[in-house]
């Protein structure tokens, strides 16, 4: 797009063929690369994710029956106990947020491209859209 929305003397929005495929092209990109740094990262994320789920079921399959059958442990002290080992859950908080920044970067993707194409048609609407250059 040139310099704007609005760039002849007229106030009339202007967009040109070539500036739309240009802008096009500047979106999927842009989203194109982000959602490449997403992909470098999930496996780890997802290793790490795995290994903390198994690791839990672990813990809970050993520890917890042992936890819950001393009888020289208080109802306090158990239930610290298990919230200690349910602490490292949180390990596996960075793959939910990969999988919400995943969701948000192609909805902010798509509002774009949207973006574009009304532009596109507010400028076919006024006959200022040329697909000639």
């Amino acid at each position: 797009m040139s310099n704007g929305l609005y760039s002849n003397n007229s106030g009339l929005p202007t967009m040109t063929r070539s500036e739309y495929i240009a802008e096009y092209h500047d979106i999927t990109t842009y989203f194109d690369e982000e959602k490449a740094r997403i992909k470098k990262t999930f496996p780890f994320f997802l290793a790490l994710s795995i290994v903390n789920v198994i690791v839990e079921i672990v813990m809970v399959i050993v520890l917890i029956p042992i936890i819950l059958d001393d009888p020289f442990i208080n109802y306090r002290e158990r239930t610290l106990a298990v919230i200690m080992l349910s602490a490292p859950c949180v390990l596996s908080f960075p793959l939910g947020s990969l999988i919400i920044r995943t969701k948000q970067i192609k909805k902010k993707e798509q509002e774009r491209l949207d973006d574009l194409e009304n532009r596109k048609k507010i400028c076919m609407d006024f006959g200022t859209y040329d697909a000639e250059k």
